[in-house]
């Protein structure tokens, strides 16, 4: 059947929206991406979106928990394809900012 392939890759996602709440510190927002799926599988994401929801604050992700990779104004995302990571840690300016992040 043309268009059709089975493969024996699974596909591994992840998503997470405002849970953990964010602070001021990284420590406190370490998303690990483990497969929704399953609930336990943790695996190196091939893509990864991070989008900051919030009207007016701006967030830093990392993915140490120390060095801040990048910042993301109010309403703005960042796409990352083939990017090959396990967790990002993500941290607010005054804290509980809304934010969404998919990995895959």
């Amino acid at each position: 059947m043309a268009g059709t392939h089975d493969t024996s890759v699974r596909s591994y996602r992840f998503y997470a929206r405002n849970d953990p709440a964010l602070t001021t510190d990284f420590a406190d927002c370490k998303l690990v991406f483990i497969d929704k799926e399953d609930g336990k599988t943790n695996f190196v994401s091939q893509g990864l979106i991070i989008a900051n929801d919030d009207n007016a604050a701006e967030i830093q992700f990392s993915f140490d928990g120390v060095t801040v990779e990048g910042d993301l104004l109010a309403q703005e995302s960042m796409n990352f394809f083939s990017m090959r990571r396990k967790v990002v840690y993500l941290r607010g300016a005054a804290g509980n900012e809304e934010y969404r992040v998919w990995a895959w």
